[in-house]
């Protein structure tokens, strides 16, 4: 069968054993909403044309590979090459390395071996066991941990493990080895056979198909594992089916693998003398990028509606993936019916968050890839935190390696009200624009701090998404406001409008008594159904000068009533008075109730008076006489006293008196003298003495 991957990265599947299995990976978020495109969040550094790379530190800050100067195995740090021991292992590769670079694992001399760094930084040249019966072999693989090594004696998989080298069973000189899982537990890999009983057609081959192999203990116990390819059609009558099928990559732990399946239909023969050609794309609901996790009896599962994309690498979680979209090559047969002879790789690409963008786009958006034409495969490995991207690409016409930082952005703002009230709380979410490689902290700037305080954000490795809370102070009247998520030199702004709290409700409002005599004092009360910071100005109004009342009463700050002083008028009769408050749209009325006054005593002094001298009566009312006086009707109980008819209240005064003229008497008479207004009437008594 083609050997398609092979084809698209330019080598045979024996060459390609020196390669890192580790591919370069990352996901594509939208740019749409970055408010900060003009921030340069990516870069490339090109590793120079006679550096071939095959590997990156999980750590992201050491590339292994080949000085072809000098044809000796190297590293890349700091923007310098260094060849490994020149004078000593001309012709060497480096294949890969452990997380931070201290272990490098190869071949020399068709000998598998690695060199270890020892106190003085210096790297040292270590030769691998053999597996017993076999002469060459290679390193290929190294755990990012160090305790797991992967390749090949004599074409035949092993690990070395402790010191030691075990075969891997189930495998055969056919074996790719793709990828080892950070900790050394899960290698995966392409195993040869396939599944022959559902091919009927003998030119068509077998079927390379995906294995995963468990390294456990010592290295005493590895088992490898064939996992049933996805991509199989039964939509095909004749069940004619030739495909691709690999794991790639692989999160740290090995839980979860990465990979990718298409479908090739061929011409179908019916009878002897009876043939046809049919074609058949590649079926939508099957075809393309799957992973496998966990039960690998129970086969693989496509990945939502990322079709057609083949990863080759991954970060440590598997949130990040990179590799490339695959696309059929359509040719047409001896009878000019098309068919799909071969698949052809995209630009190549990043995934997270669920989107797939082209890598050159994605990093041109973040002003990263200025001159530089990244390669249809160009993504080799990816660092843990998947910020740091090895691959291959063309600037100023020389192709070489390359290495990609890539820092996350901010690119949306989302604050679940435009607007809200003061002194309440709103939730909000920023977006970057790739995983958070660490957990990122994003500053939320108020632009006027004394009304919405300033917060962050924080967004947690692996992650896209960060939560905070505004909290506002009240405010007099609505603010709009302009607040800010930034993350280094990137930022998104948004405008919320702080509101000032509602108008509450009056709820009550009362005179300290419904009926008052004009003139005098009385008072009344307004309750509210919440209190206020700042407090709240009621108006007041009086259908009647009869009743007076403030203009505005203030409600204090933090209280919900106030009371207020009514001022009445005399009046000559009953008036009903209606008094009135508002706030906002809420208002409440009351009635008070003025009456003319009435009496309230009466006096006669002095007393006892002898028979025949005049005296004096007084006359009090309960409140002020109105305008033209008030008359008091006063009488006498015998005539040993004589009172005037009426006694007359001047406006304004509360009391009167008149001369009480008495007459002789032989003995001391008790007199009632009474005062009366309307219904109302006191009495007093006096002596006339003989």
């Amino acid at each position: 069968m083609l050997e398609i991957v092979h084809k698209l990265v330019g080598l045979s599947a024996k060459s390609c054993r020196f390669l890192s299995p580790k591919a370069l990976g990352a996901a594509f978020l939208s740019l749409a909403s970055i408010g900060s495109a003009l921030a340069q969040t990516a870069t490339i550094t090109g590793l120079g044309a006679n550096f071939t790379a095959t590997a990156l530190s999980r750590n992201g800050k050491l590339v292994v590979g080949q000085d072809t100067t000098n044809n000796v195995a190297a590293y890349w740090s700091n923007g310098v090459v260094t060849d490994l021991d020149l004078a000593n292992n001309p012709g060497a590769v480096a294949n890969s390395c452990n997380i931070d670079g201290s272990v490098i694992v190869g071949q020399y001399q068709n000998l598998p071996c690695l060199w270890e760094k020892n106190n003085s930084s210096v790297y040292a040249f270590v030769n691998l066991p053999l597996l017993s019966g076999t002469t060459a072999g290679m390193a290929t693989l190294i755990s990012a941990d160090g305790t797991v090594i992967a390749g090949y004696c004599s074409g035949l998989p092993v690990v070395w493990t402790f010191g030691s080298v075990f075969a891997i069973p189930g495998t055969s000189s056919a074996t790719v080895l793709n990828s080892i899982s950070d900790d050394g537990s899960t290698i995966v890999c392409d195993l040869t056979g396939g599944y022959a009983a559902n091919i009927s057609e003998p030119n068509v081959g077998t079927n390379q198909h995906p294995g995963v192999i468990s390294v456990a203990g010592l290295g005493q116990d590895i088992a490898s594992t064939s996992v049933n390819p996805f991509f199989i059609n039964h939509n095909n009558p004749e069940n004619d089916v030739v495909g691709y099928e690999d794991i790639f990559c692989l999160t740290s732990d090995g839980s979860t693998q990465f990979g990718g399946s298409f479908d090739v239909y061929y011409q179908v023969y019916l009878g002897s003398n009876n043939r046809r050609s049919e074609f058949l794309y590649p079926n939508p609901e099957t075809d393309g990028f799957w992973t496998v996790s966990n039960d690998l009896t129970n086969g693989s599962t496509p990945l939502g509606s990322l079709m057609d994309f083949e990863p080759h690498s991954c970060s440590a979680d598997g949130a990040i993936l990179a590799g490339s979209p695959m696309f059929p090559d359509v040719i047409q047969d001896m009878y000019g019916n098309p068919f799909v002879n071969d698949f052809s790789a995209g630009n190549a690409a990043l995934v997270f968050g669920g989107t797939q963008q082209d890598l050159n786009k994605f990093l041109t958006a973040k002003g990263g890839a200025t001159g530089w034409t990244l390669k249809s495969v160009a993504t080799q490995a990816m660092s843990s935190d998947g910020s740091v991207i090895l691959g291959s690409g063309t600037v100023a016409n020389v192709t070489q390696n390359f290495i990609t930082t890539i820092s996350p952005a901010v690119s949306t703002l989302t604050i679940s009200q435009s607007s809200f009230v003061g002194g309440t709380s709103s939730q909000g979410t920023v977006g970057l624009d790739y995983p958070a490689p660490v957990a990122t902290i994003v500053k939320i700037t108020s632009g006027n701090a004394a009304y919405v305080a300033s917060t962050t954000a924080t967004v947690d490795q692996g992650s896209m998404l960060g939560a905070f809370t505004l909290n506002t102070a009240a405010v007099p009247a609505a603010t709009n406001v302009k607040v800010t998520a930034s993350l280094g030199s990137t930022s998104v702004v948004a405008t919320v409008t702080v509101l000032p709290k509602p108008t509450p409700a009056i709820t009550g409002f009362y005179p300290s008594a419904g009926v008052i005599v004009g003139g005098n004092a009385a008072t009344a009360s307004v309750t509210l159904a919440s209190a206020g910071s700042a407090g709240y100005v009621v108006k007041l109004a009086s259908n009647s000068a009869v009743v007076t009342v403030p203009g505005t009463v203030t409600v204090p700050s933090g209280k919900t009533s106030v009371s207020f002083s009514l001022t009445s008028t005399p009046v000559t009769a009953v008036t009903k008075v209606v008094l009135t408050a508002t706030l906002g749209t809420s208002t409440e009325t009351t009635i008070v109730t003025v009456v003319p006054p009435s009496v309230s005593l009466v006096r006669v002094a002095p007393s006892p008076v002898k028979g025949g001298v005049s005296t004096k009566v007084a006359v009090y009312l309960n409140g002020k006489a109105p305008a033209g006086g008030f008359a008091v009707t006063v009488a006498s109980s015998s005539s040993a006293a004589t009172v005037p008819t009426t006694i007359t209240v001047l406006a304004g005064a509360t009391a009167a008196n008149a001369t009480v003229t008495t007459s002789a008497v032989t003995a001391a008479t008790t007199v009632v003298v009474t005062a009366k207004t309307g219904s109302t009437s006191v009495e007093t008594t006096m002596v006339v003495s003989p």
